[in-house]
C-alpha cells in the first residue's frame, strides 16, 4: 500500500493478465474478486497479497462482477464470448458454485449493476451491433432477480453499453458507460441523457460511484480515469498514468480507504482513497511511481 497519501499506485498482482472487472466485498474490504479475459475469476481475501482462482471454469471473458450488498456471498458475473450456456451467472456461496440465469437475450453482456437498495433489481448492458432499430435494448432491466427482463435503454443510441452504476442513495439514478460516452437516467432506466461535458475520451469501460458522496463518480477510459463531482454534469481527467494500458475496471473500498483499478495486461492497482481528503491529492493520485 502506498504510504504517501496517494502520490503513487502499487501493483497488487495478476500482472500479465487482462483484468476486466473488480468488485469489493461490502462487509470485508480486503476481499476482492477480479474477472479476467479468458483466465477465469480470481479472489483475494488479503487485499491482493495472494490471489486464488475460483471454481468458475468457463473460459469466456468475465466482463463484470457484482456483489449483493445485502448478502455478500451472492455474486453475479456477466460474460462475453461464445459457448457458454448463459451470459449471466450467480453464486450464493461466495463463488464456490454457479448457476446460469435467464438473460433477456443471448447477446454479449458487458455491463452489470445491482440496485443497492433492492438487489433483486438488476441492470445489464449489451451489444446491439446487429439491431440498430432496437437500440433501446442496449440496456435491459429485471426487477425479479433475473427471471424476467424489459428494455431499459430509451435514449441510448450506441452499439455497446460497457458499464453501469446505480446511485447507492437515490437508486433511480443510474449511469451507463458506453462506446460513445456516458449516459444518465434519473427514472430507473426509463429515459437517458448524455452527460459528456469535459469527457474527451468517449470510450468508457468502467464506472464507480463514491458510496459516501454519490455525486462523485469515476469513469475508466483508454486515456485514464475521469472524475465528476457534480453527478456527471462536468468531467475532469484525474488519471493519465498507472503505467499500464487502458482502465477496464474500478472499485472503491471506503472502509479501507482504498481505490482499485483493473487494467489491460497490467493487473490490479491500488491507491489510498478517502472521500474527505481525496481532492487535496488529485494532481498526483493517478500516477504510478517508478518504484511501485
Amino acid at each position: 500500500m502506498s504510504a504517501d497519501r496517494g502520490e503513487s499506485w502499487q501493483n497488487i498482482g495478476l500482472t500479465g493478465i487482462t483484468v476486466e472487472s473488480l468488485a469489493v466485498d461490502p462487509l470485508a474490504a480486503t476481499t476482492l474478486y477480479a474477472g479476467t479475459n479468458h483466465n477465469g475469476l480470481y479472489k483475494t481475501t488479503d487485499a491482493g497479497a495472494h490471489w486464488q482462482k475460483t471454481s468458475f471454469d468457463l473460459t469466456n471473458t468475465i466482463s463484470h462482477v457484482e456483489i449483493d450488498p445485502t448478502a455478500p456471498n451472492t455474486i453475479y458475473l456477466s460474460l462475453i464470448g461464445y459457448g457458454a450456456p448463459s451470459k449471466l451467472y450467480k453464486s450464493t456461496d461466495g463463488g464456490v458454485h454457479w448457476q446460469p440465469l435467464t438473460a433477456v437475450h443471448q447477446r454479449n453482456i458487458y455491463g452489470l449493476a445491482l440496485d443497492p437498495q433492492t438487489p433483486t433489481t438488476i441492470y445489464v448492458g449489451e451489444d446491439v451491433f446487429a439491431e440498430p432499430p432496437q437500440a433501446e435494448n442496449a440496456v435491459s432491466k429485471s426487477v425479479d432477480g433475473g427471471e424476467h427482463w424489459l428494455p431499459a435503454g430509451k435514449g441510448i443510441d450506441v452499439e455497446i453499453v460497457y458499464a453501469l452504476a446505480v446511485d447507492p442513495i437515490t437508486s433511480s439514478t443510474v449511469y451507463a458507460g458506453t462506446t460513445d460516452g456516458i449516459y444518465k437516467s434519473t427514472d430507473g432506466g426509463d429515459n437517458w441523457i448524455e452527460i459528456n461535458e469535459g469527457l474527451n475520451d468517449l470510450w468508457v469501460k468502467a464506472l464507480a460511484i463514491d458510496p459516501n458522496t454519490p455525486t462523485t463518480i469515476f469513469a475508466g477510459t483508454s486515456s485514464g480515469v475521469f472524475r465528476s463531482s457534480d453527478g456527471g454534469a462536468h468531467w475532469v481527467l484525474d488519471a493519465a498514468g498507472i503505467s499500464a494500458n487502458r482502465i477496464l475496471g474500478l472499485a472503491i473500498a471506503p472502509a479501507a480507504a482504498r481505490i482499485y483499478a483493473a487494467s489491460g495486461g497490467g493487473g490490479v492497482f491500488v491507491a489510498p482513497y478517502a472521500s474527505a481528503v481525496y481532492r487535496l491529492y488529485l494532481p498526483t493520485l493517478w500516477q504510478t511511481s517508478a518504484s511501485s
